[in-house]
């Protein structure tokens, strides 16, 4: 990828995600650290720029274990993107989110919130790139003063496109449709673009330090197990993991029972079989948790679709527990063994008019398939020191918490580090 110079309005590239690009930038072959970013939004996010993006981080930063995915949703503005987006972040649980999404101002800014209060993801923002046809007074006011401010108020990295955008069609006299495969989408010229902004804005900012907002902290234990020992930790906030241990084989405790009895430990993955877009429409998009939640694959079997998909009746399936009652996408449902709740409003049904008229709709007999997910787990059994950080526990929101670390079998060697992931809001 050709080095593009970026103009980025007094802002210094990198100050908000030093913590990723700490890091990326400090991966050896010996010691590769873990980094996970994930590509959040809408359909601009779905576009190939985002791989352009991956393979550059790749071949900048080749020894660290890059683990970049995309979990947009094409045509979900902000207020659908919200049904999902605290779901679907909490799950990924991501170092960085590259965010860009269109819609109200309220319902972007609650996404950004729910990234901060359940995650230790540093967000970087995209503003918009130029389209054809748009308002361009509210997207000039939106990406110079409303995103800064956002960013400023919640200590995001601000990635400037539409500026750097503007300055390079005047530079080289080219017009906004020579960027776009219709009046907003990119072509490969414009997936170009977009790469090399993005790009220039992922950089380094050693000026303050490797996690200036204080997301992470590190636990030095060094302590040796014996059969029937335990190590209990104190920490605030909302997950811990494993980063450095010997031989080991304990139960996890948090706050004396093991994570799987704590309700806020799970979450429900989104309720179609890929991340792409589109779903059908009948589709739920996300799933809430009831009472005693327990990792499961469920499926929703469709049994009637009235009015090419405005309304869906459907009956819930548990792997482990079989049949767990019916239900309609116009009524809220919890299912009989309260474990399952899906809100009427998180069903993506079938609207009047626009673009969602024209998709399909799911069929009769078709299964919905999703799965219930533990974010922890009650025992940690390892030979040697584990290649990627172990999540022990995770909750919804931070707090004050113990671990505890109990010897199982001929316990251990020494349990070296643990991280502590402090959601800031």
């Amino acid at each position: 990828m050709e080095p593009f110079e970026i103009t980025n309005a007094n802002r210094e590239p990198g100050r908000n995600i030093a913590r990723t690009m700490g890091l990326l930038a400090t991966s050896t072959e010996a010691h590769p650290n873990e980094v996970r970013v994930l590509v959040y939004g809408q359909s601009i996010s779905k576009q190939l720029w985002w791989l352009k993006v991956k393979h550059w981080l790749q071949a900048t930063y080749p020894h660290a274990r890059l683990v970049m995915e995309n979990w947009a949703i094409g045509g979900f503005h902000a207020t659908r993107l919200l049904a999902c987006a605290e779901h679907d972040v909490r799950l990924f649980y991501p170092d960085l989110v590259l965010f860009h999404d269109y819609g109200p101002q309220d319902d972007y800014e609650a996404i950004i919130r729910a990234i901060r209060r359940t995650t230790t993801a540093e967000i970087a923002i995209q503003t918009d790139h130029v389209a054809v046809g748009q308002n361009e007074g509210w997207h000039d006011a939106h990406a110079f003063e409303w995103l800064p401010a956002l960013c400023d108020r919640y200590g995001l990295e601000l990635v400037d496109v539409r500026r750097n955008w503007q300055r390079h069609l005047a530079q080289t006299g080219l017009a906004a449709q020579d960027l776009l495969s219709d009046h907003v989408h990119l072509n490969d010229a414009g997936n170009a673009l977009m790469a090399a902004i993005v790009s220039a804005h992922l950089v380094q900012s050693a000026a303050y330090g490797p996690d200036p907002q204080g997301l992470t902290s590190l636990l030095r234990l060094g302590v040796d197990f014996v059969p029937g020992s335990e190590i209990t930790v104190a920490f605030d906030g909302n997950r811990v993991d494993l980063i450095d241990a010997a031989r080991l084989d304990a139960a996890v405790l948090i706050d004396g029972q093991p994570p799987s009895a704590h309700g806020g430990s799970y979450v429900a993955e989104r309720p179609w079989l890929d991340r792409s877009w589109p779903p059908k429409v009948g589709v739920p998009v996300r799933i809430d948790l009831g009472e005693r939640p327990e990792s499961d694959r469920w499926s929703l079997r469709v049994r009637e679709v009235l009015d090419d998909g405005a309304e869906v009746r459907f009956e819930l399936h548990s792997e482990r527990h079989g049949f767990d009652g019916a239900g309609t996408s116009a009524a809220d449902f919890v299912s009989q063994s309260g474990r399952i709740v899906i809100p009427r409003t998180a069903w993506f049904v079938r609207e009047e008019t626009g673009f969602f008229a024209m998709l399909p709709a799911v069929g009769v007999d078709e299964r919905i398939p999703f799965a219930v997910r533990l974010l922890g787990r009650d025992r940690v059994a390892w030979a040697a020191s584990p290649a990627a950080p172990v999540t022990l526990a995770q909750v919804a929101e931070r707090g004050a918490h113990r671990l505890t670390l109990r010897a199982r079998n001929g316990g251990g060697l020494p349990v070296r580090a643990l991280r502590v992931h402090r959601s800031p809001l």
